[in-house]
């Protein structure tokens, strides 16, 4: 097992520890006209073999069928409005598990066990407040989704290198207490709550187990649904700036273009993986509208540093 300051990487052996007992775990999961998905994430959840968990789902104004089939298979559904985070630490509010598992409304869970491994990778470290899994995309995604997926891993490879980098967002289990102990999400923020909240866990002295048995992320399923999340994504830096990702303009730079051209030409090169010929189509959705984004709030903070 290698362990840093803050990121701990287990052995695969590691990951046949036993639960030592049950701690309820309270899946706590947001969500907004995800009818698509919500379904197979929360049969997946109820599969489990762990034999002590609820599900709170929280919703943020659908408008179509989700309250309905998330009523089929939950144990709280409520209602919040406002930005992501204010919906997340509702859903907190609304459940009662020692650990939170903070998901998203299109994740899978893969197997009957994941949960039970993945409550007893905590047992890793008495420091850690966070178990953040792998995630990967379904077994039909198209090219440009694992090609998403593939970057994403190729970057978090590459932050593994640099002591500033944040881990442990969205879609990982947490400490109760750890959670509490740093006053719960920003409620204000309506994108990167997740990195706010695991770069304040940081800080205050806490540490992330990495599960490598991965979740399944039925997400960014074609090239227009990947530009609208930047999009959203824009907007927030606009208004509050690249720390929101607790990183530099440099430092994104960097991972989208240097590292995933690297990762391309491995990919493509060594690794034959077809789906990295739409890295140039990739980059161009992700980084238009945060590029675009930028610009705006350069100017904006000159012109009010002028007056």
């Amino acid at each position: 097992m290698l362990i840093s300051d803050y990121l701990i990487i287990p052995r695969s052996a590691d990951h046949t520890l036993a639960v030592q007992d049950y701690p309820l775990v309270s899946f706590c999961i947001p969500t907004k006209n995800r009818e698509r998905t919500i379904a197979a994430c929360l049969s997946s959840i109820r599969a489990q073999l762990y034999p002590r968990f609820e599900i709170v789902v929280v919703d943020n104004g659908s408008t179509d069928r989700t309250v309905a089939i998330a009523r089929q298979y939950a144990d709280v559904v409520t209602s919040c409005p406002g930005p992501l985070g204010a919906v997340r630490q509702c859903s907190i509010d609304a459940s009662r598990g020692s650990i939170v598992a903070l998901i998203d409304d299109d994740i899978q869970l893969p197997h009957a066990g994941w949960l039970m491994h993945a409550v007893a990778a905590f047992q890793l470290d008495p420091r850690a407040s966070t178990v953040w899994p792998v995630l990967i995309p379904p077994p039909q995604a198209s090219w440009v989704t694992r090609c998403f997926f593939d970057l994403n891993e190729a970057i978090f490879l590459a932050r593994r290198e640099r002591p500033t980098a944040v881990f442990g967002g969205g879609n990982s289990l947490f400490l109760r207490q750890a959670i509490a102990a740093i006053g719960g999400f920003n409620v204000q923020i309506g994108f990167g709550e997740d990195f706010d909240l695991a770069a304040r866990l940081k800080t205050a002295g806490y540490r992330v187990i990495l599960h490598t048995d991965p979740l399944i992320h039925d997400t960014m399923y074609s090239l227009g649904e990947i530009y609208r999340k930047q999009q959203w994504g824009a907007a927030a830096i606009r208004q509050h700036g690249a720390a929101l990702l607790a990183q530099s303009y440099n430092d994104a730079a960097y991972e989208q273009f240097l590292v995933g051209l690297k990762a391309m030409v491995n990919g493509l090169v060594f690794e034959h993986k077809p789906w990295w010929l739409t890295y140039p189509l990739l980059v161009t959705a992700k980084t238009v509208p945060y590029a675009q984004a930028i610009v705006m709030r350069e100017l904006s903070l000159r012109t009010r540093r002028q007056r």
